[in-house]
């Protein structure tokens, strides 16, 4: 008796769909919501139209300014001695003014990034601060280790 040689597949061929129609669904080419012909309040809704009302609070966001700004009004004699001042004594004194006027606070400090923005180093910071001081523009509580803490004295 001869083995029978049995294979692992199926001597069975296999059918595979090669071309089945995917049933089709009727789509609704119409409005999202079904009308109604008996409904008066149904058909009078759409007939509403949404109109944008021009608000004060609109208005302003549209003219809204990006980035940082000055909020006055700031003395025009406190900016002209400050501009009397050698080096970067104003940039330093409108910074003052600046974070007064964002944080609220009548004592200040000044951030580095700021300062940067501005074109001032930590050291013409120190040199601004001893000028403002001595011209009675502002006050500093120094500690050290500590960032300078200031008022400005108007």
């Amino acid at each position: 008796m001869t083995p029978r040689i049995t294979s692992t597949r199926s001597s069975t061929p296999r059918h595979y769909r090669t071309s089945a129609n995917v049933p089709s669904h009727p789509r609704d080419t119409g409005p999202y919501y079904k009308e109604s012909s008996t409904s008066f309040l149904e058909s009078s809704i759409t007939d509403i139209r949404e109109v944008e009302v021009e608000t004060a609070a609109l208005r302003a966001a549209k003219r809204r300014q990006v980035g940082r700004f000055l909020r006055g009004p700031i003395p025009l004699q406190d900016i002209a001695a400050a501009s009397r001042l050698p080096g970067r004594a104003l940039a330093v004194f409108l910074a003052i003014n600046h974070r007064q006027a964002l944080t609220r606070n009548s004592v200040v400090t000044l951030p580095r990034n700021l300062l940067a923005d501005l074109g001032v180093t930590k050291d013409a910071k120190a040199r601004a601060l001893r000028a403002l001081e001595a011209a009675g523009l502002v006050r500093v509580e120094r500690q050290p280790g500590q960032s300078p803490r200031i008022r400005l004295a108007t």
